[in-house]
């Protein structure tokens, strides 16, 4: 009989019943070639993630808007979620279900980034020189950049999982487009803020402008009323007989 590549098989099964639960025994195959050593998850926090040695045949087009491509990674994300937990599962690590954890925790923060992306709904508008429109492009830009990025890595990731002493590398990427996310969802969020404080600060000076109007206008009645009144006290000091 044929010897299984899968140095697992005793404790795991053949080939074929990893496969059938949908677990690449490719992941567990040895490997020769030297392993690349971890990368720093919090390299990534200012940098985009670099993932773009990937091949993969998922490229999502430029036209679709940030609600479509969070739907893409969110559905990534679940399979990456059943996928170590299947793994955790067979080897009886529980290290690999933290993964798990992350995912679930990266899934919830993605779904809430349609809402704080898309900016609120109100009649005041940044004006085009501010500092704030600047920024905001620049946040939905690293956004939606990042998403495929993301969108293209978990798809190689679940197709292609990398062998056992290269695994630990792609997880550190994993954590590096968590932590990334997380900071754009918190940003944008800031954004968010910000936007609401600048339209309060110009609804504060618009009405300080429209009081201070007001009283000119009163102080400009006054005026002319003292003034009025002064000329008809003349006139009958000139109508009074010597």
């Amino acid at each position: 009989m044929a010897r299984s590549s899968n140095p697992f098989a005793e404790t795991l099964g053949s080939d074929d019943e990893l496969s059938s639960l949908g677990i690449n025994t490719f992941t567990f195959a040895p490997t020769t070639d030297d392993a690349q050593p971890p990368r720093d998850p919090h390299d990534a926090q200012d940098d985009d993630c670099d993932v773009d040695t990937h091949e993969s045949t998922y490229e999502p087009s430029d036209q679709r808007d940030i609600h479509g491509l969070v739907d893409d990674a969110t559905s990534h994300t679940s399979r990456l979620i059943t996928f170590f937990m299947e793994v955790s599962a067979m080897l009886h690590t529980p290290e690999v279900a933290k993964n798990a954890n992350l995912c679930a925790a990266m899934h919830s923060c993605l779904t809430t980034i349609p809402g704080t992306a898309v900016t609120p709904v109100t009649d005041y508008v940044p004006p085009e020189e501010s500092s704030w429109r600047q920024r905001r492009r620049a946040l939905e830009e690293s956004l939606l950049k990042n998403l495929r990025k993301y969108i293209r890595f978990s798809d190689h990731l679940l197709r292609k999982p990398p062998r056992t002493d290269k695994f630990q590398g792609e997880l550190n990427k994993l954590h590096a487009f968590a932590d990334k996310f997380f900071h754009l969802s918190m940003k944008l969020q800031a954004s968010n803020e910000k936007m609401r404080l600048m339209e309060l600060c110009e609804t504060y000076q618009r009405m300080k402008l429209t009081r201070l109007e007001e009283r000119q206008f009163r102080a400009s009645l006054r005026a002319d009323r003292a003034a009025r009144k002064t000329q008809r006290e003349m006139l009958r000091q000139q109508r009074r007989p010597p």
